[in-house]
């Protein structure tokens, strides 16, 4: 059997570790958080970074993005 390989992209945006991703069921966009109390919103097809929450949100490790109704909610 035939496989096939994707690249994949890396992305550095956070500066200690990624505790959790989260993709949008529509794979338009996807979030991750950390250990540097920073969440970062991604382009779901070219992982460009598209919001970022970095400063004064939160004061320790966040270890799970919040279940959102709306994507909208984190691309302001």
């Amino acid at each position: 059997m035939k496989s096939t390989l994707t690249a994949l992209q890396m992305i550095k945006t956070h500066s200690k570790f990624v505790q959790d991703v989260r993709y949008a069921s529509s794979g338009d966009h996807f979030a991750s958080v950390g250990s540097d109390s920073k969440i970062f919103v991604y382009d779901g097809k070219t992982g460009d970074t598209v919001s970022e929450f970095t400063e004064g949100i939160h004061k320790g490790s966040i270890v799970s993005p919040l279940h959102l109704k709306s994507w909208s909610q984190l691309l302001i």
